[in-house]
């Protein structure tokens, strides 16, 4: 038994992963995550488990731990207690993650933002010139320990490189997928990893 997780078959997550174990970014701060469209509205579960469910299952895959909720945050404007928008925040180890969702969105949003202490990576799915950017920049604090006529300088310490664009093959995640499942004898979703996502969903 394989769970549809299709994004895990996206050739874009998969080379982010790739350059996350190469520590490519640097040490990871901060990821965000937003999943935002108008409708469809559900009547029976909230945005987060329609919507988050896929970008909690991206951030295991990418760094291969559970997220641990910290807070959570929805708005439900439609029907009570069923939220329309919600936003979590959560963390894996030291890097803090936020996750919003919502169907209440006037545009169609699929981002993903990895800031690092090295570079910074932009996932637009829906930009399909430029889908994956990385930012040669990053930002080091003056330790504060070392007073000069530049530390009130902000400038000084932020740094900004050229950007790199990223154009993979536009293969179909979803072929892919089947061809994983016919082929290959290694089952990245099973039970074990579907089940562990839905318990974190539980939480929220």
């Amino acid at each position: 038994i394989m769970s549809g997780y299709v994004y895990f078959y996206n050739d874009y997550i998969k080379y982010i992963k790739k350059i996350l174990k190469k520590n490519y970014l640097g040490k990871i701060y901060y990821v965000s995550c937003e999943r935002l469209n108008l409708g469809p509205v559900r009547n029976d579960i909230n945005s987060a488990w329609d919507l988050s469910s896929h970008d909690i299952a991206i951030c295991k895959y990418l760094f291969e731990k559970n997220l641990s909720i910290k807070n959570i945050y929805g708005y439900d404007f439609l029907k009570k207690d069923i939220n329309d928008i919600t936003s979590i925040s959560a963390t894996i180890d030291q890097i803090k993650f936020d996750i919003k969702s919502s169907w209440l969105n006037p545009e169609k949003i699929r981002k993903i933002i990895i800031i690092g202490s090295k570079k910074m990576l932009l996932f637009d799915e829906m930009n399909s010139k430029q889908p994956l950017k990385i930012y040669d920049n990053y930002v080091n604090f003056p330790k504060i320990d070392k007073f000069t006529k530049n530390i009130f300088n902000q400038s000084k310490y932020i740094f900004k490189g050229k950007s790199k664009t990223i154009k993979l093959s536009d293969q179909k995640p979803l072929i892919l997928e089947i061809k994983e499942f016919i082929q290959s004898k290694k089952n990245i979703t099973n039970l074990e990893f579907s089940e562990n996502i839905i318990k974190t969903i539980k939480k929220i």
